[in-house]
């Protein structure tokens, strides 16, 4: 008597592991242009779920500057090696943006941590203009309807020239 064991994987788990391994995550991001620069370009920069863990680790690490040796570096507690993060990053020209950016991951994972961050020149030409979005990837095609845009407010030298060259 012979007894045949056959082993199929159920449907469900067959397509999350499909799912989890999906390469190519896309953003789909709207862009306010009018708090841009006319020559602004927007850098995206996208961290996935193992920067992001590598970055918490690398939060109680410390970077330093000795005026003696005239050394710099960066020293973490014991147990703890810094790591550098270097995340994707994609440049938009603003001439080119109507309304949304369209961004194509090659390292975001379905199921997983991202963190997406914008930036531009604002249309002040001086400050920045910045936007960023932390969230778990559970589709495909990831649309953002709404961001909360931060802008930068320091002292432009352009202004300041102007308030020097004034005649008394």
């Amino acid at each position: 008597m012979f007894l045949f064991l056959i082993v199929m994987p159920a449907e469900s788990s067959d397509l999350s592991t499909r799912n989890c391994s999906e390469k190519n995550i896309n953003f789909v991001v709207p862009i306010p242009v009018e708090a841009f620069s006319h020559d602004a370009v927007i850098k995206a920069r996208l961290w996935n779920s193992e920067q992001l863990e590598i970055s918490r680790k690398n939060s109680v690490c410390m970077a330093f500057y000795d005026v003696r040796t005239k050394v710099d570096g960066i020293r973490c507690p014991k147990g703890v090696e810094y790591q550098k993060v270097t995340p994707e990053e994609f440049s938009f020209p603003i001439q080119r943006i109507n309304t949304t950016i369209k961004i194509r991951s090659s390292t975001i994972r379905m199921g997983k941590k991202y963190r997406l961050l914008i930036s531009g020149l604002s249309n002040d030409d001086c400050n920045m203009v910045s936007a960023e979005i932390r969230d778990v990837v559970n589709t495909k095609i990831i649309t953002i309807e709404q961001l909360s845009w931060r802008r930068t407010e320091m002292a432009c030298l352009s202004e300041t020239k102007s308030l020097l060259s004034r005649p008394d």
